[in-house]
């Protein structure tokens, strides 16, 4: 009699590692069609098309490779010794270098130059999340801040000196740039930052910079920005000014840069974060000296929130990918797992989440194309921007994690496996992603001041009521008609809040916020079905909108 052997583990999910997409970008349609929604050029998309392409095929399978290659923990950086002293040397795998590459020869970093394209780099930077932050997704942030400030801000000599090499394809030609913002005694409390700045003796024009700042990820890159308060300037945020500083004089000796150590981190471990010592530091006040604090939110903070948004929207639609793929194919109980009822609404549920954060980030990144380019009224729309901004970046994070989560559940013990999936390195970006530029309570005391303000109040709620009114899909009309009740019973609730005496937003504020966020990327799925349907576009955002309306508001309908 024959002997039987039954097959091993890595035979029965020999199809996990056959049935893994091969192109990010034209494996989603869905993703295609929003861009041909938001972008305000249909010609530049179009020539952009070859490139997201090219990269979404990357971002699948070397990219993948490499970011899970460089997140072991025997490729994770590292600072050298030398002679039992710290010195400047910070050193990475060779799976960095290969993502950092790949990314940077998109041109995609060009998208910033003028006229700048939000919509089209934001594509390059959700796929390349879709590895999660892989070592380049916070470098890719702080980049994109600082050509901005640079653009806005620097003088001609600065601009003419730098901007070259931060919008070079080139990976080991280019620039790419820091921010050194926290300091240990205040962290989000950026007007207790002691940094010193002081004019430097002999060069005019220079200064020196003296202090302590704590979250510097991306420590190696050639070029940062960073706060500090002029000697003698006022205290509070007021007092800042805005500084850019070189990693090394010209002669390629550190530039009064020492770095402490490390951090351990929970997530994004592929990309070093340091705490560093400056020691009179020479660097260049970019902007004028009393207006740092409000340039540093505006060009470098508010970039960096938008695209903390397409972390969020890569991970969740990556999670969703993956759950999805399980279940189609992994067999229980004599079935597809897809087939059972509460599997199968789950999956809906990371759909519509991750369809959510991705349209409302496409829509916030095309707010801020027509403003910088004139198209829209930039004072008038300013202060929406901010508040739909700020609500986006607390509600993707927070939908990002709970999709990332809703995957592994669906995965069962393969997704707490590390070898396995994506998924556990994913939720650990997610929860970074909650804490970085700004953890959660932060926005709600940003969004309750501003909102205090009744012009962002009416602009706000007339954002939504302005989608959900105009939406003609038939489908969606029930949806549409509940969701504009609720604007209004949620805009008595924030008032109430906003007209109390209390100084600092309640929790029932930051509640009704939930509520508002998830109402603006319900109009956002809406807006994008009404447009696919009048397009003849098959593709089901009406059920996406359907299932976030239930989420948003389960009791109803």
């Amino acid at each position: 009699m024959a002997t039987v052997f039954s097959p091993s583990s890595q035979e029965t999910f020999k199809w996990w590692a056959e049935c893994q997409p091969i192109n990010f970008y034209d494996s989603d349609e869905g993703l295609i069609r929003s861009l041909e929604f938001y972008c305000h050029d249909a010609e530049r998309l179009l020539t952009y098309q070859d490139r997201l392409s090219r990269f979404g095929a990357s971002a699948a399978t070397v990219l993948n490779e490499a970011a899970q290659t460089s997140n072991l923990a025997e490729n994770l950086p590292i600072l050298q010794s030398a002679g039992g002293e710290l010195n400047d040397e910070v050193l990475y795998g060779v799976p960095y270098h290969v993502i950092g590459s790949q990314l940077y020869a998109t041109g995609v970093m060009q998208l910033f130059a003028e006229p700048i394209d939000h919509v089209l780099a934001m594509a390059f930077l959700h796929l390349l999340s879709l590895n999660g932050e892989a070592g380049h997704a916070c470098p890719f942030a702080c980049t994109a801040g600082v050509i901005k400030a640079l653009s806005a801000l620097g003088t001609d000599e600065q601009k003419q000196q730098y901007l070259p090499r931060l919008l070079d394809p080139d990976y080991t030609r280019l620039y790419h740039a820091a921010q050194y913002l926290t300091e240990n005694q205040g962290g989000s409390d950026v007007g207790s930052n002691r940094t010193i700045a002081e004019r430097h003796p002999v060069h005019d024009g220079d200064w020196l910079l003296t202090g302590e700042k704590s979250f510097c990820t991306n420590v190696t890159a050639p070029i940062a920005v960073l706060t500090a308060r002029p000697k003698g300037a006022r205290d509070g945020t007021s007092g800042l000014g805005l500084f850019l500083l070189r990693q090394r004089h010209v002669d390629g000796t550190l530039n009064g840069i020492q770095i402490v150590r490390l951090k351990e981190k929970l997530g994004t471990q592929s990309i070093a974060t340091a705490e560093i010592r400056l020691n009179g530091a020479v660097a260049e006040s970019l902007g004028p000296v009393d207006g740092g604090f409000k340039n540093m939110m505006r060009y470098v903070i508010n970039t960096s929130r938008l695209c903390n948004c397409f972390f969020a929207s890569g991970a969740a639609r990556r999670a969703f990918i993956t759950a999805d793929l399980y279940a189609t194919h992994r067999t229980a109980f004599g079935k597809r797992i897809k087939e059972f009822p509460l599997v199968n609404q789950t999956l809906a549920l990371m759909k519509a989440k991750s369809t959510g954060i991705l349209a409302a980030s496409l829509c916030l990144a095309r707010m801020l194309d027509d403003v910088e380019s004139g198209l829209e009224d930039e004072e008038r729309n300013q202060l929406l921007f901010r508040v739909l901004l700020n609500v986006s970046k607390y509600r993707s994070s927070v939908l990002a994690r709970e999709t990332v989560l809703a995957g592994i559940e669906c995965l069962g013990g393969n997704g707490t496996i590390e070898t396995f999936s994506v998924l556990p390195r994913l939720l650990r970006d997610c929860i970074v992603y909650e804490t970085w530029e700004g953890p959660h309570n932060v926005l709600m005391a940003r969004l309750y001041r501003d909102l205090r303000k009744a012009s962002a109040l009416n602009q706000a709620f007339m954002c939504l009521q302005k989608v959900f009114k105009n939406v003609e899909a038939t489908e969606l009309a029930d949806v549409c008609h509940s969701a504009l009740r609720r604007v209004e019973t949620l805009r008595v609730e924030i008032e109430k809040e906003l007209n109390g005496s209390d100084v600092e937003p309640s929790w029932a504020f930051r509640a009704a916020m939930d509520v508002f966020g998830n109402l603006f990327f319900l109009a956002r799925i809406c807006a994008e079905a009404d447009f696919h349907k009048s397009a003849e576009i098959r593709i089901d955002r009406i059920k996406a909108a359907q299932d976030f309306w239930r989420y948003t508001c389960p009791a109803s309908p």
